[in-house]
């Protein structure tokens, strides 16, 4: 009465319910089975699709992939090879692999070192009209555009003893901003060792400072 197949059930809740494994042909390499979302107007286009690839090695890849409008063709748009990796956009060579900006809404953990690699840019270059478009890969920001706030750093150290690190400091008018050294422990809180002024480039140090080797100052005033 409701028109639903049921195999290996008689009772059949769906318009195809299967109580059981399915296997998807042709088998053997080089080969590629889809199951994909059809349109209500019988087209071809806008369709996502889950496709199981076979490569000419026989290894086994799983693809969630998308249709766009009018494009000839399925856009990788996550895969997932026969090793573990996770490719987004991508086909991955790491555990996850991302073709594309990536964004997290919450903490990121790191559990080994962190690379993260850029075109070179010649220093000589960088002047107050390109130093806000260096295409750095790494950009933390935070706090509000509050003179003297701390807008975004990082601490480093044992989990929950992470005493020692940087961060940059709203400057106030003229969107400048500093940046800080923080030394600390877990007996007397942090304090700031070191800054440098976002519109003069002078550094200000809190304690005594110790060279050890040669140095060169133009100008150093005591307090």
């Amino acid at each position: 009465d409701t028109n639903n197949v049921g195999i290996y059930t008689t009772d059949p809740k769906y318009r195809l319910q299967v109580n059981g494994d399915i296997a998807l042909g042709p088998q053997g390499a080089s080969t590629t089975k889809t199951i994909c979302s059809a349109r209500s107007d019988g087209g071809s286009t806008n369709r996502a699709a889950i496709r199981f690839v076979t490569n000419s090695n026989n290894d086994e890849y799983l693809e969630f992939d998308v249709l766009d409008s009018g494009v000839a063709g399925y856009a990788g748009a996550f895969k997932i090879d026969y090793t573990g990796n996770c490719g987004i956009n991508c086909t991955p060579s790491y555990k996850l692999d991302v073709n594309g900006t990536g964004r997290f809404t919450g903490a990121l953990t790191v559990g080994d070192s962190l690379s993260v690699t850029e075109s070179a840019i010649n220093a000589a270059t960088v002047n107050t009209t390109t130093c806000k478009n260096l295409g750095i890969k790494l950009s933390i920001s935070g706090g509000s555009n509050t003179n003297n706030d701390i807008c975004g750093g990082i601490a480093m150290g044992n989990s929950g003893e992470e005493y020692a690190g940087m961060y940059a400091v709203d400057g106030g008018s003229g969107a400048n901003t500093h940046l800080a050294l923080f030394v600390g422990s877990n007996t007397n809180g942090i304090k700031e060792s070191l800054r440098l002024d976002g519109l003069t480039g002078n550094a200000t140090f809190s304690g005594a400072l110790t060279v050890s080797g040669a140095a060169s100052f133009n100008t150093i005033t005591s307090n």
